[in-house]
C-alpha cells in the first residue's frame, strides 16, 4: 500500500506529549510505532500514564498497549477514546 505523502505529512505532526510526573496520552493519533515507544520508553522510567482528554487512532492503540502491557492507567470520565477506523 502506497502512503501518500501530505498524510505522512500530517501524521508526523501529532506525536505524544512529553512525559512529566505522569504520561499523558492524548491527542489526534500520528504514528503506532511513536506512541509505542513513548509508553515503552515512559514504563522503563516506571511512570504511570494518564487519559483525560481526546485520545484517538494511534494514542488509543497505545493505551490498550500501556494496559495489557501492566502499567498503571487511569482513564478520567472526561477522556474520549476514538478508536482507528480502516478507511
Amino acid at each position: 500500500m502506497i502512503i501518500p505523502w501530505h498524510f505522512v505529512f500530517i501524521a508526523t505532526l501529532f506525536h505524544p506529549i512529553p512525559c512529566t510526573d505522569v504520561c499523558h496520552l492524548q491527542g489526534p493519533g500520528g504514528f503506532v510505532p511513536q506512541w509505542i515507544e513513548y509508553v515503552d520508553q515512559a514504563m522503563q522510567e516506571n511512570k504511570s500514564f494518564v487519559v483525560d482528554g481526546y485520545c484517538a487512532s494511534a494514542c488509543a492503540i497505545a493505551t490498550g498497549y500501556a494496559i495489557s502491557s501492566g502499567a498503571e492507567v487511569t482513564i478520567y470520565d472526561t477522556a474520549l477514546l476514538v478508536p482507528h477506523n480502516k478507511m
